[in-house]
């Protein structure tokens, strides 16, 4: 890296030309992953981590980020689903072949439009796979393995017009809906197609998660954290002191798990993932998020919590970080996303990469062996030519 690489490293956040996870399906042999930085499908070798196949969406501009950031399988096929767009991609793990589905809407104006980092969950239920919406005009759709396309579910029909949804399995017929910034709950049972509707006893409430038999919340402008049963009411209220270290001195948070019995916080800005010690009623630090690619913003550090194994995997959206945390121990190890390129493909994915890093006008430095002045001039050669 040159001088001047080494002095913009703080703008390392404008230099995308590494892959990121924010979700992921496995086989046997491979990891199937949607990069969050780019259109492209990522096939990993689950043993070496080298990307052996790396195939942009089908019909989609090659610049997008984070169109896809969750996905779930679905007999020989991953659904990768909508965020930032209204399309669902199916990949067959088998041929390699895509299709894609666009979901009906209304015409939409930058105003209604999904924020990148409101994502489409799923539920595996009564024989089908739910493709639950980040909005409620969307609708609630499904399909099996032997579906050809998405059924909409006609009898799916919540009050939450454009707001933000979130979604969390309770058991195998049901899945909750919060109405994101209001006191909407919504409960379904996929099994006899019927949708209770609640309300929680604050308004303003920004995150939940189910342990088995209790919600806990999280509010937008306060640092309360809320356990609630639906049959006896508030169970516990944290009040979470305030912090110097946060402006205006509330501790704010950009999503909440919970996993074997522990209630898991990562903080608004990203740099701190806390656990709830409900004894003594406070947030303890497990560990400081330091970003091997220099900083990014609070949005690119929206976290996805995914279970594995005996682990909890907190994917950070845009940074190509993961924090594993050990669930009997509580011992967090961050590592930074470093998948390599096979062979075969390698010349051609970094082209296809570093073409989109030129057509943003980001900071790109002078990379042996990846970018140099010879691909910068075959750039501009070919863009006279379009």
């Amino acid at each position: 890296m040159n001088n001047k690489g080494a002095i913009n490293q703080d703008r390392f956040n404008e230099y995308r030309a590494f892959l990121s996870a924010t979700d992921f399906v496995e086989d046997e042999k491979h990891i199937y992953f949607a990069n969050a930085n780019y259109n492209a499908v990522a096939v990993a070798d689950k043993d070496t981590g080298i990307v052996v196949r790396h195939v942009p969406f089908a019909g989609a501009a090659a610049g997008i980020k984070n169109m896809h950031l969750q996905c779930v399988q679905s007999g020989n096929r991953i659904c990768f689903l909508p965020a930032g767009v209204s399309c669902l991609h199916l990949y067959d793990m088998k041929s390699g072949a895509q299709r894609v589905y666009e979901f009906p809407e209304p015409a939409e104006t930058e105003e209604t439009l999904p924020a990148p980092q409101e994502s489409w969950g799923s539920f595996a239920g009564d024989g089908r796979v739910y493709l639950l919406p980040c909005r409620g005009r969307q609708g609630l759709w499904s399909l099996t393995a032997e579906d050809d396309e998405p059924v909409r579910e006609d009898w799916w029909d919540i009050a939450s017009g454009d707001s933000v949804l979130k979604h969390g399995e309770m058991d195998r017929d049901h899945f909750y809906t919060l109405q994101a910034d209001s006191d909407k709950l919504y409960i379904t049972n996929v099994a006899d197609r019927t949708v209770q509707g609640l309300s929680l006893p604050d308004e303003h409430v920004r995150h939940i998660a189910y342990d088995g038999q209790n919600f806990w919340y999280t509010l937008n402008g306060a640092s309360d954290i809320v356990c609630w049963n639906q049959e006896q009411g508030v169970v516990e209220r944290y009040l979470v002191p305030y912090d110097i270290y946060y402006i205006y001195g509330i501790v704010t948070y950009s999503g909440i798990c919970f996993a074997k019995g522990h209630l898991f916080l990562l903080s608004g800005d990203g740099r701190f993932l806390y656990v709830l010690d409900r004894e003594a009623g406070e947030l303890k630090t497990l560990c400081e998020v330091e970003c091997a690619r220099g900083a990014f913003s609070a949005e690119e550090m929206m976290p996805f919590f995914k279970r594995k194994d005996h682990s909890l995997l907190c994917m950070l959206q845009n940074a190509g970080e993961i924090l594993t945390i050990d669930l009997k121990t509580l011992e967090v190890v961050q590592s930074s996303e470093a998948f390599g390129f096979d062979a075969a493909i390698e010349d051609e994915v970094w082209k296809y990469l570093y073409k989109i890093l030129f057509d943003r006008k980001a900071l790109v430095f002078e990379e042996a062996g990846v970018a140099d002045l010879g691909l910068l001039l075959q750039y501009c050669m070919e863009d006279d030519r379009g």
